[in-house]
């Protein structure tokens, strides 16, 4: 995106996230996430993003606005900084430390990377954008409790419209099992049950995707990859976003 374009997302996005630290102020030991985009990411309606519930911990634990956003906008120090990082989405390719987390070892990154590797080859990761449902969820790893998810519901909806608004993308690939998902579906679409398009299944009808249209986004509700065949997966998003393209 260009700089501009990336101010403009950030000044729209930190009330939220000043409305969204109100909402969660008192939870102890959580981490915000904001969504990220690879480099080469295109914001012209022919993008793909893909979703999950949240973070599995994140970079910092500060609610402090001016160190998760801070106003030196050119200087992309890591620190606490939650909004335009300055390594974004190459993180998923790094070598992990020791004791860190290894996006490899994840069912969810290597679905992630074997669907946007077919339509971007190795430059995968720097041409799609990331996010999750939840902003906030526990720093020492697992989903946000109901308690903590309902707290955060609205705004994290209001944060997703903003999303899609500035990133633009074209296919949406929910990676969270419909529970999670539908709710913001629906309040995507000003609080109706989304338009169904199709709800091909797969892994010998075990599982299905739900394939929904709101506005010009095409939304691929699916499971979370954990425990079920992952190239199977990949070949029926596949297979419906060139349905879609």
């Amino acid at each position: 995106m260009q700089k501009n374009n990336i101010i403009q997302f950030q000044n729209r996005l930190k009330p939220l996230y000043e409305r969204l630290i109100s909402d969660v102020l008192s939870f102890k030991d959580v981490s915000l996430f904001c969504p990220q985009w690879g480099e080469k990411y295109q914001n012209d309606n022919s993008g793909i993003a893909v979703y999950g519930r949240a973070t599995n911990g994140w970079v910092t634990t500060s609610k402090d606005m001016t160190k998760l956003f801070p106003d030196e906008f050119d200087d992309l120090s890591q620190e606490d900084r939650i909004f335009n990082r300055k390594n974004q989405m190459s993180w998923v390719i790094e070598c992990p430390q020791p004791g860190t987390y290894d996006p490899k070892s994840s069912p969810f990154w290597r679905v992630a990377r074997g669907l946007s590797s077919v339509f971007h080859g190795q430059d995968w990761y720097k041409s799609i954008y990331w996010s999750n449902l939840y902003k906030v969820a526990p720093c020492d790893k697992g989903n946000p409790s109901t308690r903590l998810s309902d707290a955060q519901f609205e705004t994290c909806v209001d944060i997703m419209k903003i999303e899609l608004e500035f990133l633009k993308p074209k296919h949406v690939v929910l990676l969270t099992g419909l529970g999670w998902n539908y709710d913001f579906l629906c309040s995507l679409n000003d609080n109706k049950d989304p338009k169904l398009l199709l709800s091909p299944k797969w892994d010998n009808d075990n599982y299905c995707i739900y394939v929904y249209k709101i506005g010009e986004i095409y939304f691929y509700a699916s499971e979370h990859p954990q425990g079920k065949p992952e190239q199977e997966h990949i070949d029926t998003l596949v297979e419906l976003i060139n349905k879609f393209n």
